[in-house]
C-alpha cells in the first residue's frame, strides 16, 4: 500500500512541475529578431492575415503584440487592448472566433512593450491554417497606444501582406501587397499528457525508491 502511494505521489509531483513549466508552441512569430519601422496610432482595429506553422486546427493560447507610446500626448498612458481572431473568408475576415483582452500601461519612452492577450486554457482554434489576427486600443487617459510594425518577415509562419481595417460601423476596409507586418506572435495551448523525458525519469526513480 506504501508503494502505491509512493507511486502516486511521485507522478503527482511530476505532473505538477510540468503543469508549471508547459508552454505552447509557437507558430507565428514577427516579434522575435524584428526591427521596428513605424507605429500606427489609431482607435480602429487593424487585423492582419496570418498563416500558422501548423495548419487548420490549431489551438490558439496567447497573441502577443508589440506596442509602443505617442509621445506626442504628454502623460502616462493607461487603457485596454483588445485582440480578436477571424476566420479568413477568401481574402478579408470572415467569423469571429475569439476575443481576448489585456491591460496596458505605457510610460512616455519610446520602446517597444509586448503584451499579451490571453484566449483561456482550451484556446480557439483555427478553421483554416489563415487566420486574421485584429488589434485595437481603447484609452482612459490618454490616446497614445499605438500597433508597432516591423521590416522583416516572420520567423514562423506566413504574412499574406494584407491589413484590414475595422471602422466604427463594422465595415472592413482591405489594403493590399502591403510591405511591413506587424508585430504579432501567436502560441499555442500546451499539449496535454505530456512530461518532459527528465520529468518522467524522475517519477520513474521516486517510484522505485518508495517500493525497495
Amino acid at each position: 500500500m506504501s508503494s502505491m502511494r509512493g507511486c502516486a505521489a511521485a507522478v503527482g509531483i511530476a505532473v505538477a512541475v510540468a503543469a508549471g513549466l508547459s508552454h505552447g508552441a509557437v507558430v507565428y512569430d514577427a516579434i522575435t529578431n524584428n526591427t521596428r519601422r513605424s507605429t500606427l496610432f489609431t482607435t480602429d482595429e487593424y487585423a492582419q492575415d496570418l498563416t500558422l506553422s501548423t495548419g487548420a486546427g490549431t489551438a490558439i493560447r496567447l497573441v502577443e503584440v508589440g506596442v509602443s507610446r505617442n509621445v506626442a500626448f504628454p502623460g502616462v498612458y493607461t487603457g485596454v487592448m483588445t485582440v480578436r481572431l477571424w476566420a479568413d473568408a477568401g481574402g478579408g475576415p470572415g467569423a469571429l472566433l475569439g476575443v481576448a483582452t489585456a491591460p496596458v500601461t505605457l510610460e512616455e519612452n519610446l520602446l517597444v512593450h509586448i503584451f499579451a492577450a490571453d484566449f483561456g486554457p482550451n484556446g480557439v482554434e483555427a478553421p483554416m491554417g489563415k487566420v486574421w489576427a485584429g488589434v485595437q486600443f481603447s484609452y482612459t487617459n490618454p490616446l497614445g497606444a499605438g500597433l508597432v510594425y516591423g521590416r522583416r518577415q516572420p520567423e514562423i509562419g506566413q504574412w499574406g501582406r494584407h491589413d484590414a481595417r475595422r471602422y466604427p460601423d463594422g465595415t472592413w476596409v482591405l489594403h493590399t501587397d502591403r510591405s511591413d507586418p506587424a508585430y504579432i506572435r501567436i502560441t499555442t495551448v500546451p499539449a496535454p499528457g505530456t512530461l518532459p523525458a527528465w520529468l518522467a525519469l524522475l517519477a520513474v526513480t521516486a517510484v522505485r525508491r518508495r517500493s525497495v
